[in-house]
Order: C-alpha cells, then sequence, then structure tokens
C-alpha cells in the first residue's frame, strides 16, 4: 500500500475543459513542470490512483490542461475535479531539489559565496508572492527570497545551499 508520505502535492484538478475528458489544473509547485512526467496520482477513497497523461499544455504560469487516458468525457473530467494531485517522491529524485518545492529544503544548510556558514533553513514562508527561505543560525534570524537570484546552487546529497545573499540583505536581518 502506497503511504501518503511518499508524495509530494503538485497541484489541484480545478474544472473541466471542453467534452473530451481535459482538465484544468492549478500547479502549485512552482519548480515541477509535470509535462516531465508520464504520471499522476489522485488520492480516491483513501486510495492513491494513478494516470497516465496523454498531453499536458500551458495555459498560464499556474494553469495547465491535462488529458489523462482513461478519461474520454466530461462527466469523467467533472469526477476527478476537486481532487488534489500528486507525484511520488521516488519519481522525484532524479530532479533537481529546487524542482520539487521550496519546503523540501527545511533542514539544509545554508552558505554563502565564500563558502561561509548562514544558518540552516528553518521554515520557508510562502504566505506571499515572494517565498522566503527562513535561516537560523545561533538565535538570529536572516530571510532570503527563494528565487534563482539569490540561490546559485543546491546539493541535495550533501544537503547544501549556496546562496548569493547581499550583504544589505544580512544587515537587514
Amino acid at each position: 500500500m502506497m503511504h501518503p508520505s511518499n508524495f509530494v502535492v503538485v497541484g489541484k484538478l480545478v474544472k473541466t475543459h471542453g467534452v473530451k475528458g481535459e482538465i484544468s489544473a492549478r500547479i502549485s509547485n512552482d519548480f515541477i513542470d509535470i509535462s516531465d512526467f508520464p504520471y499522476i496520482f489522485c488520492q480516491i477513497d483513501g486510495l492513491f490512483v494513478h494516470f497516465f497523461m496523454e498531453e499536458v499544455r500551458p495555459k498560464t504560469d499556474v494553469i495547465c490542461l491535462i488529458k489523462l487516458e482513461t478519461i474520454d468525457t466530461e462527466q469523467d473530467a467533472k469526477e476527478l475535479t476537486g481532487l488534489e494531485f500528486f507525484l511520488p517522491k521516488e519519481l522525484l529524485a532524479d530532479h533537481v531539489t529546487e524542482r520539487t518545492g521550496w519546503e523540501n529544503l527545511i533542514g539544509f544548510s545554508v552558505t554563502d559565496e565564500k563558502e561561509e556558514f548562514l544558518g540552516n533553513v528553518e521554515s520557508v514562508d510562502d504566505s506571499t508572492l515572494n517565498v522566503l527561505l527562513c535561516i537560523k543560525n545561533a538565535g538570529k534570524e536572516l530571510l532570503i527570497p527563494a528565487n534563482e537570484h539569490f540561490i546559485i546552487h543546491i546539493d541535495s546529497d550533501k544537503k547544501i545551499i549556496h546562496a548569493a545573499v547581499p550583504e544589505e540583505l544580512l544587515r537587514l536581518n
């Protein structure tokens, strides 16, 4: 049996699109391109059920249209609307950590460009448009934006984030 801890929420199936079974999906994880994967899972009656994807078409930055195998009518698609969809963590293991969601970086060490230790990621603040990594070191908190301008490299094996943090930002915190 597949346990929920083996999965990562990727988005939500929002509404039907057309009459041939396409579903409009809201992607909640900024760094996953679901078209990279052959299937998704939905939790139905407590069980994780996989659906192979025939086609994925982007509509906006966070919305895509998905055509699932065996879902061929508007009514079939309607039965799945409102459900979250998932990818198994093992399937994501081969992808770069930043593509699996910022919350997966909790516990990682953060170093600056000079390899100086800045602290450990204690939490992720995604309550605003700009996601922030909350880094703590010796009782001090540092907030850095979780984006490609500040995050240089993520070493998933060593659990280290190499960041470019401007001196001004370090002084603010």
